[in-house]
């Protein structure tokens, strides 16, 4: 497909708007990569430069804190995932530590033993327990 002056025109315009490239390539039925490329070529930015708004950082930071990555913080306020980093980097926020293999082989060891506990103390099988479980948190 052949860009036109008037799609790279349309492409200049809603990216300097702050529209997103995914967004972008939606409305125009082009494809992300496309844009991209145009966007380079116009000598533009992929990112919004303007200030991220006092009651945004906030509520960006209160989501971190509440223990909250930056894919579903972006998604939640319907920012780019590059200003919830933003707001990262100017906050200096630490990423979670992760739990060690040796500490998850311990969590699972502690499960099982509960679990073991569970089955007997109500007389039922470790399958009926697992499936129970699944079951109880599928409602929730």
């Amino acid at each position: 497909m052949k860009i036109t002056n008037a799609t790279r025109e349309r492409i200049r315009i809603l990216s300097g708007a702050g529209m997103q490239q995914k967004d972008v390539a939606k409305e125009l039925g082009l494809c992300r990569a496309s844009v991209s490329t145009i966007q380079k070529q116009l000598n533009m930015s992929p990112y919004s430069r303007e200030p991220i708004s006092r009651g945004t950082e906030n509520k960006v930071m209160e989501l971190f804190k509440q223990g909250f990555g930056a894919p579903s913080i972006a998604a939640e306020l319907g920012i780019a995932m590059h200003r919830v980093y933003q707001v990262k980097d100017a906050h200096q926020c630490k990423a979670r530590r992760h739990k060690g293999e040796r500490e998850l082989r311990a969590i699972r060891r502690e499960i099982r033993r509960s679990e073991d506990e569970i089955a007997k103390r109500f007389n039922v099988s470790h399958a009926w327990l697992r499936r129970f479980r699944r079951r109880m948190w599928a409602t929730k």
